[in-house]
Formats: C-alpha cells, structure tokens, sequence
C-alpha cells in the first residue's frame, strides 16, 4: 500500500482519481481494469488516516474514555487545583482522557489527529507520545497553580487540550509550513497555531465564563520550551529554525495588516 505523508499528497491524489474516473470506468467495462481500482480513494483515505499509529491509539483510547464516563463515575480521575499538592498528584494525566461533552471530544480528537500526526511523523512515535504527556502534565500543573495562588480558587479541569497544545507549538516550529484543510481550504498549519495561541491569549486578557482552561492551554503551548531539551540535537535546531521563521512571518503578516488598513 502506498505511502502517503501529507494531507496536500492524499488529496492530490484523490483529485487525479476523480479526473481520471471516467477513464477507469471505461477500463473496467471493457475488462482491462479490475472493479476494486474503484476502491483506491478509500484505501488511500484509511492507509494516511491511520498510519500515525500513537495519535490513532491515542485518539481510541479518549473515545472509549469518554464512552465509560457515560456509564461509570469517574470523578476520582478528573483533576482539581489541589490535587497537584496531594496523593491525586496522577489526576495531572488522568483528567486529560475525560472531555465534557461530545463537541469537546470531537474538536480535542481532531486537533490531535492533525497535529499529532505531523509531529510523530517528524521524530517519532514515543518522542511525539513524551511531548503529549509532557505537555499535559505542565498544562494541568500551570492551571492548578495559577488558579490557587493567583485566585485563591479550587477549580476542575478535563479534556486533552493541554497535551494538544504542546503538539500544536512542536508542529508549527518542526514543520510551519505544513498544508492542513481542517476548514476546507489549504493553510500553513503555523496559521492555526497562531489562532489558537492568540483565542487563549485573548482569553486570559477578557476572561469570560466559557469554561475553557486558557491557563492550561498557555501552559501546553509554551511546554516545548522544556520537552525540547529532550528531543536530540537535529530536532533542536529544526525548533530554532521553525521558531524564527513563525517570527519572521508573523511579523510579516502583521506589517501587511497595518499596511492595508
């Protein structure tokens, strides 16, 4: 089965299908093609849906999380602010398996499938599974000290975005310019990065009562400034690299904006 490393290949290839459907059908009825060539859009879909193996488990194992807290209480594994000076210091990992509802799980689930798949597919499945945990730990950690010492408040927190976001600042630094086309259209998944960084930046300066954790996003987001200290040197420099050229382009989209206003 052939390998297909990106979205921009998988739909270009998808694309040719279509052109060329007419001829495959005409192939087919005049027996020189066999019918299951029909069959190579889904089997392209599925070989690039689940070659990221770490991403899909992990991705399984929040849907069947999610699926046991429908039936199970699961209260003694979502985390609260003062769990993280206790003997529920696990709950720091535990509660990032548990969403609150299914649009909570489905927009975590597919953030992780696209940033987690570009990420595992740079340095690997257990790198990319560290950079995750790693992530989720100083996120929930990050939330739980700010609201404790900052607000003086005991609050709960679940769902996989603190991990989330430490692959989204590791995709858009190990491959900025990498296409995604989470809304139909081809985008720099820098692009997105920026998005989500500047929401829960907005977030924190105009809280309102939505119930995200900004906190916890802020802190996923700036935990690759601690996990890279463990990715190998190469991977280091690629981080460097991308970071400047995440600064250089903002900087450019910035003056553009000025510029046309």
């Amino acid at each position: 089965m052939t390998k297909i490393p990106s979205e921009t290949q998988l739909f270009l290839r998808q694309l040719k299908f279509l052109v060329t459907l007419p001829y495959l059908l005409f192939s087919i009825w005049r027996k020189q093609r066999p019918w299951q060539d029909l069959l190579n859009p889904w089997k392209d879909f599925w070989s690039y849906a689940l070659a990221p193996r770490a991403t899909v488990a992990l991705i399984f194992v929040n849907v069947v999380a999610f699926i046991v807290s429908m039936f199970i209480p699961v209260d003694g594994l979502i985390n609260q602010s003062v769990d993280i000076f206790s003997s529920r210091i696990y709950t720091l990992v535990t509660t990032s398996f548990f969403h609150a509802d299914l649009g909570h799980l489905a927009a975590n689930m597919l953030g992780l499938w696209v940033f987690g798949r570009v990420v595992e597919r740079r340095i690997g499945r257990m790198k990319m599974l560290g950079v995750y945990f790693g992530a989720t730990i100083i996120a929930v950690a990050t939330s739980s000290l700010v609201h404790l010492l900052i607000f003086q408040e005991n609050i709960a927190g679940l769902g996989a975005s603190g991990g989330l976001m430490g692959l989204v600042a590791t995709a858009i630094l190990l491959e900025p310019f990498y296409l995604t086309y989470d809304f139909g259209i081809p985008l720099p998944i820098m692009v997105y990065g920026w998005i989500a960084l500047a929401a829960d930046v907005l977030g924190v300066i105009h809280p309102l009562d939505s119930g995200i954790g900004h906190f916890a996003h802020l802190g996923g987001f700036l935990s690759v400034a601690i996990l890279g200290y463990f990715l190998s040197h190469e991977e280091q420099h690629k981080l460097r690299v991308g970071l400047f050229i995440n600064l250089i382009s903002l900087a450019l989209a910035g003056a553009i904006y000025l510029l046309m206003r």
